[in-house]
């Protein structure tokens, strides 16, 4: 049995400027610090954030200092790494320019320990330098169920943070990160948490746990090549695949449908290919027209 009750995971790559701050919202929750294993995976960084994060190791018996193997991979597969270096029962990723609150860890633990479920998510706060606010649907506490999905299915819950998961069931559902490349990983990630856990989740849309730093070198400004964008369209029709062999109702497979068509009308014109980006939204709309006949051959 572990001596730590929650793994937090922390993929670093050059934020060297970030990360202290962060260290230190773990630092002052209202959780036990001492009951928290912090794991951090440095992704090859080359602006001196290894640097700070060795001193951390060595101030701290339960701060874990990892490189990711076979050079530079990305935050997905450094928090695959992460999750396979854990030892505590719940997991929470955090980046390593995002901020905690006091609260957060303290919250989210004692609901998922309370009520046995798979997962807790919150809302959070958004920072662009000179303002943050939160981002909310003003849902409040819900207890979501297997059966139907679709208050999730929400821009608002689509990223791994701000969210404590129970570490079982990420294995035993075989539950991981696309490791390929930097875009939509985290995506796909959360959407499949979401669908497949049977155990029920709870949503605190009214709690900001965490302050999201939105930075302009942040990975959205990636450009996609023609073979990164044919991988994200086949792993994002198995996504809404699954959700259907699931048993997710029309409605959800519907909504999650037409928040990939929105984020499609930037994300894919990033791409060097832009009859690509046509055969996207055709792929897409397809899908949409033929979800009545996929839910039939599911049933």
């Amino acid at each position: 049995m572990s001596e730590y009750k929650v793994s937090i995971i922390t993929p670093v790559y050059n934020t060297k400027d970030y990360i202290r701050n962060t260290f230190e919202s773990v630092k002052n929750q209202t959780f036990s610090f001492e009951d928290m294993e912090i794991i951090f995976i440095n992704d090859k960084s080359t602006d001196g954030s290894e640097e700070i994060l060795k001193e951390f190791e060595a101030e701290y018996d339960n701060v874990f200092l990892y490189d990711s193997l076979e050079g530079k991979k990305g935050p997905g597969a450094s928090r695959n790494y992460g999750i396979s270096k854990s030892t505590a029962d719940y997991i929470i990723f955090l980046d390593s320019d995002d901020i905690m609150k006091e609260e957060y860890v303290e919250t989210v633990y004692n609901e998922i320990t309370q009520n046995n479920v798979d997962l807790v998510k919150t809302g959070f706060d958004m920072n662009l330098g000179e303002i943050t606010f939160p981002i909310t649907q003003n849902h409040g506490r819900v207890e979501v169920s297997h059966d139907d999905v679709s208050i999730l299915m929400d821009y608002n819950y689509f990223e791994p943070w701000c969210t404590i998961y129970r570490k079982s069931y990420l294995i035993e559902e075989n539950i991981r990160f696309l490791e390929r490349f930097n875009i939509y990983e985290s995506f796909i990630f959360a959407v499949e948490t979401i669908a497949k856990a049977k155990n029920g989740i709870i949503l605190l849309d009214d709690f900001q746990g965490q302050i999201w730093t939105v930075r302009e070198d942040g990975l959205h400004n990636k450009t996609l090549e023609k073979s990164d964008l044919e991988y994200v369209l086949h792993s994002i029709s198995e996504m809404l695949l699954m959700l259907v062999k699931e048993n997710q109702p029309p409605a959800c497979v519907e909504k999650l449908t037409k928040f990939i068509l929105s984020i499609w009308s930037y994300d894919l014109s990033l791409s060097k290919e832009p009859e690509e980006v046509i055969n996207a939204f055709c792929f897409a709309k397809g899908f949409k027209i033929n979800q009545k006949t996929m839910s039939e051959a599911f049933s």
